[in-house]
């Protein structure tokens, strides 16, 4: 670990806010690019700030578990914030009524229906954050993939290919869940 970062995280486990300062100077940037690759549509943009706020709120009251053999700091702060951004991202789906899903191209596992909107963020949650990204810009916002791969820094290819094998992961815990009675429409 550097200096400036052992300085930092010395700083915050102190409870000192020259901490905090120094690492907004030191890492800021980083942080917020972290959100707004994540909150890219226009209705999130009035959640950005909120979302930096809860993001060096968290990282000040958890500074005491960051461990340098782990992970560099840098890696831990955007960490922490691409996963609150995540969370703020969900948190708006679950506010709208339905997830058109009719996009799964296998008519076996959904025809042509829509989805209720915790059903959606239920079947995602056997993707990795990324791929549960990926999958909430495509299929609920409705972007192309070339957009969804400039905004991640990913090939195109690479966003259709984690499309097609996240859908069989979530077509496979669809089909356990229709086994076991969980998540069944009533018609």
């Amino acid at each position: 670990m550097n200096e400036v970062d052992k300085q930092i995280i010395d700083l915050m486990t102190q409870k000192d806010f020259s901490g905090l300062e120094l690492l907004i100077e030191t890492y800021g940037y980083h942080i917020v690019q972290s959100i707004r690759r994540i909150l890219t549509k226009p209705n999130e943009a009035s959640e950005i700030t909120a979302v930096e706020n809860d993001v060096f709120y968290k990282i000040w009251k958890n500074s005491h578990l960051f461990d340098d053999r782990k992970s560099s700091l840098k890696t831990w702060v955007c960490t922490i914030a691409k996963r609150e951004a995540l969370d703020y991202k969900r948190q708006m789906v679950r506010r709208r009524d339905v997830v058109p899903f009719e996009e799964i191209e296998d008519s076996s596992f959904i025809e042509e229906q829509w989805l209720a909107k915790d059903e959606f963020l239920q079947l995602i949650d056997v993707l990795n954050l990324e791929d549960q990204l990926i999958f909430l810009k495509y299929f609920f916002y409705q972007e192309k993939g070339v957009d969804i791969a400039k905004d991640l820094q990913l090939s195109t290819d690479t966003i259709y290919s984690r499309l097609n094998r996240g859908k069989k992961k979530i077509r496979e815990a669809w089909q356990k869940q229709q086994e076991k009675g969980i998540g069944n429409h009533a018609e």
